[in-house]
């Protein structure tokens, strides 16, 4: 491990850089006030004072959103761990706030690093992948502009399941390969699942769109058992929770809390996406004031230039090079970023108001729970983004295989300058023109009363039960590899 870290220093060192720098708003003595910073610290606060009274802790849902979605949603709030430990030593609810943040920041671009450079075969294109996850502009809206942690949290492990699916469709379909991406898959869903709902519902969906355009790839025996599996793994792993909020969204008062009025007036435009000097607007309800306030949904400037050389590339025919190394094109990559390209255009669609999201309300429950799950059109950019710095980063990979070094090196340099100057200047007009409030006062916002759940039913035990009999057997299985692997050495 030692001779590990020191071997890759410089570029650990890098990840760290990166992190500090979308870091920048937490070196102070006071919270940016967000649209759900309030019911964030109230969670925090509520779960601080139920240690040691009930254990799991959930939190329950109030009668309207007036503190937030998070509010009326049933959360896992297992990621709320952190706050409350620093809460627990000694630190105040604004230091763990920030604290918690910069802890997820750091852990954000270090699985960005070590799960995107398994997709591209390059420590420099993970590196570049690391970079415009962690300073994506609709990450750092959830950070500051909303400061809802169950989002911060989610984002942390979205890279997982991208990397789960390049190993399912990107690559040869090998028992071995197809076996570490499920481990993937269910690592990355159950991390999800315990962060938001939101980013499990639109990162679920993003599976099944790929499912369906990698229709001959999907079918095969191997990949479909391998899929089942990983299907009944996250869902029996974290049945403890999954269970109660799928038996919660039969009740149609729980769903219609949910559900915005009017769900195609908070759908994004299509020029959000285009935007290259974002001013951190906080207006979701765009219908009403356009683009003077509306918040920075897109994937940042340096992505876009990258998505429109990939375009070129595809318009020209360029994709296809001579002399291409035995790279992941060759195994099937190619047609998984295709479907990537086509996923990320329908999400891109469906997360503007030029979609009819008014057609669906009001249907029937099952159309009800979906547009629940969904909270606002303007999630399905989650997917949009993250398949656009994908797009980007294998351009940049096409670049270097039709260029060389040189110019690849050349082409990242820019690209960072690009996205470290709008970095700077989104994270600067957050800083001047989002309202705060300074620790001493923050105390207030976690005198909110959030309901917790005290008394369980007799299904909600069992669910408990087999969430843990499931990770116990995954902890068996993990152990006899390892000692496999030991014997084989």
């Amino acid at each position: 491990m030692r001779e590990y870290i020191v071997r890759n220093k410089s570029s650990f060192i890098i990840l760290l850089l990166i992190a500090a720098v979308v870091s920048v708003p937490l070196m102070t003595d006071y919270v940016l006030v967000g649209d759900s910073t309030a019911v964030s610290l109230a969670r925090i606060e509520n779960i601080y004072k139920s240690v040691g009274n009930v254990f799991p802790i959930r939190i329950g849902t109030l009668d309207s959103s007036v503190y937030g979605y998070s509010a009326t949603a049933f959360q896992a709030d297992l990621f709320y761990a952190v706050p409350v430990f620093f809460r627990l030593v000694g630190i105040g609810l604004g230091g763990s706030f920030r604290l918690t943040l910069f802890i997820f920041n750091i852990l954000t671009v270090f699985i960005a690093f070590f799960s995107l450079r398994k997709c591209f075969g390059d420590d420099r294109l993970g590196l570049l992948a690391g970079m415009l996850y962690t300073w994506c502009p609709y990450r750092i809206t959830s950070m500051y502009t909303s400061g809802n942690l169950s989002e911060v949290f989610a984002w942390s492990f979205i890279p997982i399941i991208i990397t789960g699916l390049w190993e399912i469709y990107g690559e040869s379909a090998e028992q071995s390969r197809l076996r570490d991406a499920g481990i993937k898959l269910i690592w990355g869903f159950s991390l999800i699942s315990l962060s938001s709902t939101v980013f499990l519902f639109v990162m679920a969906a993003m599976s099944v769109l790929l499912f369906f355009i990698m229709w001959r790839k999907s079918f095969r025996r191997p990949v479909l058992i391998e899929l089942v599996k990983t299907v009944i793994g996250v869902v029996c792993i974290n049945a403890w929770f999954i269970i109660p909020m799928l038996l919660r969204m039969r009740k149609p008062e729980a769903v219609g809390v949910m559900i915005a009025g009017d769900m195609r007036g908070l759908g994004m435009y299509f020029a959000q996406y285009l935007t290259i000097f974002n001013f951190g607007g906080g207006d979701t309800q765009i219908w009403a004031d356009g683009m003077q306030n509306a918040p920075a949904y897109g994937p940042g400037a340096a992505v876009l230039l990258l998505v429109f050389a990939e375009l070129w590339l595809i318009f020209t025919g360029g994709l296809h090079c001579e002399n291409k190394p035995d790279s992941a094109d060759k195994k099937g990559g190619e047609g998984f970023y295709t479907a990537v390209c086509i996923a990320g255009a329908v999400f891109i669609f469906i997360s503007t108001c030029s979609f009819p999201w008014d057609m669906l309300q009001n249907k029937n429950m099952l159309f009800s729970i979906m547009l629940a799950m969904m909270e606002s059109p303007a999630r399905w950019g989650i997917a949009a983004d993250v398949c656009m710095i994908i797009i980007a980063c294998r351009a940049m990979r096409v670049l270097k295989e039709k260029y060389g070094d040189r110019v690849q090196m050349w082409l990242m340099v820019a690209a960072a300058s690009a996205a470290f100057g709008c970095t700077q200047f989104l994270l600067g007009n957050i800083m001047t023109s989002r309202g705060f409030v300074w620790d001493e006062d923050i105390e207030a916002f976690g005198n909110i009363e959030l309901p917790v759940i005290n008394s369980e039913s007799v299904l909600w035990r069992l669910c408990e039960i087999v969430s843990l009999f499931s990770i116990c057997v995954c902890v068996v299985i993990w152990l006899m590899g390892r000692r496999k692997s030991a014997e084989k050495i």
